[in-house]
């Protein structure tokens, strides 16, 4: 799936964006919801912006996706938050692995790869690259807000394997999100 240019021709609206939402949705071990394979970039509009929203969910698997919070000029003096994944709540057999976030959205807001209130889940071997010049910028919240890698994964006890590194799109104007940077 492809999740491109939320708001079309009004990029000042402020309405808030959820690229892929679970709300409560309950799954058994064997029977995971698998998110997998996902591309969203060219988030236009001056809302609150959440590439993926999880909450009281459980069993769900967001593998090999590809998130550019990236933004627009009509946006750039935006005080509401970009966050790359939000679960707020304990959801039992939660994975997020083999994932790209990358943010370069600007505003004065704060951006964030995690925001979490739980981190009773799998999370690692991310590609998690934040390169916004405006702002605030945190790989994740728990508690505190972690502006690096290494601390947050001291932290959290996640992303062992995961890595903060600028994977150069190969086009991402046009939609090919598709790393160069081996």
């Amino acid at each position: 799936n492809t999740i491109t240019n939320p708001f079309g021709g009004a990029p000042a609206n402020t309405s808030n964006f959820y690229g892929i939402y679970f709300f409560t949705v309950g799954s058994l071990p064997g029977f995971e919801n698998v998110v997998s394979n996902n591309k969203i970039y060219n988030l236009t509009g001056s809302g609150s912006v959440y590439g993926i929203f999880n909450t009281g969910s459980t069993y769900v698997w967001y593998h090999h996706n590809t998130i550019s919070l990236d933004g627009n000029p009509a946006e750039s003096t935006a005080s509401q938050v970009t966050r790359r994944f939000l679960q707020n709540t304990i959801g039992e057999g939660l994975q997020f692995k083999n994932n790209i976030i990358t943010i370069s959205r600007g505003g004065i807001s704060d951006k964030m790869a995690f925001y979490l209130t739980t981190n009773a889940f799998e999370s690692d071997q991310n590609d998690i690259y934040i390169s916004s010049t405006t702002g605030k910028n945190y790989v994740g919240y728990w508690n505190v807000f972690y502006s690096s890698l290494v601390n947050w994964r001291n932290a959290t006890g996640l992303e062992a394997h995961s890595i903060s590194s600028n994977p150069v799109y190969k086009d991402l104007v046009n939609g090919n999100l598709e790393p160069q940077n081996a």
